[in-house]
């Protein structure tokens, strides 16, 4: 299976997102303005401009039915708060087998999206609601499950390393 870096991964995020890296580095506030309008997407009838921004294709084998038993569940709990670092280093990372089903359950506070960049479609969460990202995991190497926030806040949440 191919390998991806996780700095691809969020370089494409950009480039394929909603926003150029030249629109992302000119105004934090235009982000935060551009945050509250609202998108059309071939994937959902309406979804909010900050979930749009790493709208990265999900291929279809990556794609799995509610139906299937997945292999890891994991939960996660996104901070209240924003981390100072946008990424959460190795002291969390969970370990996983190529080919299997992954399922995180995430409760947050915070309304705002999630998605594992390059294996699943955005998920939208609410405060208060529980909100599952499922997949199969394709593809070799580290992946994160990335929050984006309402607020315009974007950060790891929880990362997997995927081995052969």
């Amino acid at each position: 299976m191919k390998l991806f870096a996780a700095s691809t991964i969020t370089a494409a995020c950009i480039i394929f997102g909603a926003l150029s890296a030249g629109q992302w580095a000119r105004s934090s506030k235009g982000l935060e303005r551009q945050a509250t309008r609202v998108v059309e997407s071939t994937a959902r009838d309406r979804i909010p401009m900050y979930a749009a921004f790493c709208n990265i294709p999900v291929p279809k084998a990556a794609v799995v039915d509610s139906s299937v038993v997945a292999d890891y569940q994991i939960s996660v709990t996104v901070p209240s708060a924003t981390p100072k670092a946008i990424s959460l280093g190795n002291s969390t990372v969970t370990h996983i087998q190529e080919g299997k089903i992954v399922e995180f359950r995430v409760s947050s506070p915070r309304e705002g999206a999630l998605a594992v960049h390059g294996l699943s479609s955005l998920v939208l969460i609410t405060p208060g609601a529980e909100a599952v990202v499922r997949f199969r995991a394709i593809y070799s190497g580290r992946f994160s499950l990335h929050f984006h926030g309402a607020d315009g806040s974007h950060f790891e949440a929880a990362v997997l390393e995927i081995t052969e």
